[in-house]
């Protein structure tokens, strides 16, 4: 009578299809992929020491205005740091704006304009 209500045996299981497999396993290997691409991202946050603070060098800001030699549009210079980016752009009239979370001495700042 309960095959006739269309009701089964709970303990028997049909095995997965082919494209079940083949599915999980590319999910399986999507999520293993963002872990290991995400990874150096998320390390630092999680350090005991923190590093201590390293101005951009003379020569990293000239490499940085070759690299960006002849784009137009506005910079956004992202972990700005002290703003030597940003102001060596601002200097040269080039519409720039600089984001940093962390806390930057007032004293290690070189011409440029701080908004809190």
């Amino acid at each position: 009578m309960d095959e006739a209500l269309g009701k089964t045996d709970s303990k028997t299981k049909r095995p997965m299809s082919t494209t079940g497999k083949v599915l999980l396993g590319v999910t399986g290997g999507v999520i293993a992929g963002i872990c290991v691409v995400t990874v150096p991202f998320v390390m630092p946050a999680l350090r005991r020491v923190c590093l201590p603070y390293v101005p951009a060098t003379p020569q990293q800001v000239e490499n940085v205005m070759l690299m960006l030699r002849g784009r137009s549009g506005s910079l956004v210079d992202l972990g700005s740091g002290d703003g030597r980016i940003v102001s060596t752009f601002a200097l040269r009239w080039i519409v720039s704006s600089g984001l940093c979370c962390g806390v930057v001495q007032p004293s290690k700042v070189v011409g440029t304009t701080a908004v809190v």
